[in-house]
């Protein structure tokens, strides 16, 4: 670039004339290319690709159908054993997150999927008969499966879209795990509430749905670099290289872009085999990271009190219809708040989550048997500011550890699970008033500690952050 611009000095005017009227010619063809390869750029619905990732969101359906209406009524038929199992669960998923991602890359994104499923299943499965030390068991292996699984999916995720679906792929997948949850309640409600059905029938019903995400996983094909993404390349070559340029010159091009290409697929393989966790601890020492503590502590405890203290205060039959409430609220939560922060961006959408969320504490202050609205009331608001939470926890990673999003995930995940273990271990031994009470002060917190990383730390402005990255991108790839 710099010796062809140092040739140009020498150029009389008449050669620079007729080369700037070439250069406008050739970007008028170009900003045909680029036009052409927008109108093509619509998201291809019957692909195999498209295939793959219906077959992985139906299994998250049906997976997290049976998880989560079993775990909703988890507490209330297990007692204390239930609140130990979960917080093992949550325990073994928090430290085996830190250590999945070589597993996975190892035996591959699929097979990493079905031996989480499997782990989701036998949870469910082993809920037919109440054994200690199989309960205890396969909680830990449920804990162990959910790090596969997760890690598992963002990585087949990735590797099976591309950025110009990648956003319409994911809500699509979204929207199939939400539902998950309204299914399995869904599907407990109307047995406990029309049929005189066995607890032991119904967890047999919701086993078998939860295996039927093995069936579908079963059918997902092998990864590979996809047609669009081969297209992508094609149409960033075109936009590169002029219509005028030699034979040469393009293999030049397509040499130097392959040589990337492969550099950079080197570069992800190596991020994605593992996390560097002396760096993802060493996050909490700094301003954002102490931050970010109140969120994500705030985000287990709520875990647990939605699923773990306040089931068991309400009759069995009634226990589906609250999740419903919660789950419904989660859901439209999650698209009316993703729309939102968009166009208002982070700060003050997720400080109207949290004042949601504190309305839902409020509530479950009052929470008695004898006034099942209240309930109601908590649970909706509950599920309301949980999903404006945490959809404002994924632009703000990027935001806040742009070169190290990796080890800012693997740090935050970690203190809401083991949040959450520690929650459902010592939940039951306190009353509703003080659960309730460390609840309150969490949000508290979290609300004030965010306002001061948003006002003396770093605005929390994704569309601009996103924008300016964009651009990097674009500049990098003309270069």
């Amino acid at each position: 670039m710099t010796t062809h611009s140092e040739d140009n000095l020498s150029i009389s005017s008449r050669t620079l004339v007729s080369g700037s009227e070439k250069s406008e010619e050739e970007s008028k063809r170009e900003n045909k290319t680029i036009k052409g390869s927008n109108k093509k750029k619509t998201i291809q619905y019957r692909t195999k690709n498209f295939l793959n990732l219906m077959l992985m969101s139906l299994a998250w359906l049906a997976l997290f159908a049976g998880m989560r209406a079993t775990q909703a009524i988890f507490t209330k038929l297990n007692g204390d054993l239930g609140f130990y199992c979960l917080s093992l669960l949550f325990l073994a998923y928090a430290l085996a997150q830190l250590f999945v991602a070589p597993v996975v890359k190892f035996i591959g994104p699929r097979v990493s999927m079905l031996i989480g499923a499997l782990c989701y299943s036998l949870f469910v499965l082993a809920q037919l008969k109440l054994v200690k030390w199989l309960i205890y068991t396969v909680s830990a292996l449920a804990g162990v499966g959910g790090a596969l699984l997760w890690t598992g999916q963002v990585t087949y995720y990735v590797k099976i879209t591309t950025p110009s679906n990648r956003g319409t792929f994911g809500g699509i997948f979204t929207m199939f795990f939400l539902a998950g949850a309204l299914v399995g309640n869904l599907i407990s409600s109307v047995l406990f509430n029309l049929t005189k059905i066995k607890t032991e029938t119904l967890f047999i019903i919701l086993s078998c749905v939860s295996l039927l995400s093995l069936v579908l996983l079963s059918f997902l094909s092998k990864e590979s670099k996809t047609k669009d993404q081969k297209k992508e390349k094609i149409e960033a070559k075109n936009i590169l290289n002029s219509e005028k340029e030699t034979e040469n010159e393009q293999s030049t091009e397509d040499q130097k872009y392959e040589t990337s290409g492969k550099k950079s697929n080197e570069g992800k393989e190596s991020d994605t085999s593992g996390i560097n966790i002396f760096g993802a601890f060493k996050i909490l020492g700094t301003r954002k990271g102490i931050l970010m503590i109140p969120m994500m502590l705030l985000l287990g405890l709520a875990i647990s009190i939605v699923f773990g203290l306040l089931p068991p205060m309400l009759p069995l039959k009634v226990i589906p219809l609250v999740m419903l409430a919660f789950g419904s609220c989660n859901t439209l939560g999650c698209y009316i708040t993703g729309k939102l922060i968009t166009k208002f961006g982070i700060f003050p959408i997720g400080i109207i989550s949290f004042v949601i969320s504190l309305g839902g504490t409020l509530f479950a202050f009052w929470a008695d048997p004898n006034r099942i609205w209240i309930f109601y009331a908590s649970f909706a608001l509950l599920g309301l500011g949980d999903a404006g939470i945490n959809t404002m926890y994924y632009p703000m990673i990027p935001i806040l550890w742009k070169d190290q999003i990796e080890e800012g995930i693997a740090i935050t995940m970690f203190l809401l699970s083991l949040s959450a273990a520690v929650s459902f271990f010592y939940m039951n031994y306190l009353s509703l008033f003080p659960n309730m009470l460390i609840l309150a002060i969490l949000q508290f917190l979290a609300i004030l500690f965010i306002i001061i990383m948003h006002t003396k730390v770093c605005k929390l402005n994704p569309t601009n952050d996103t924008q300016k990255g964009t651009e990097e991108e674009k500049e990098k790839l003309i270069k």
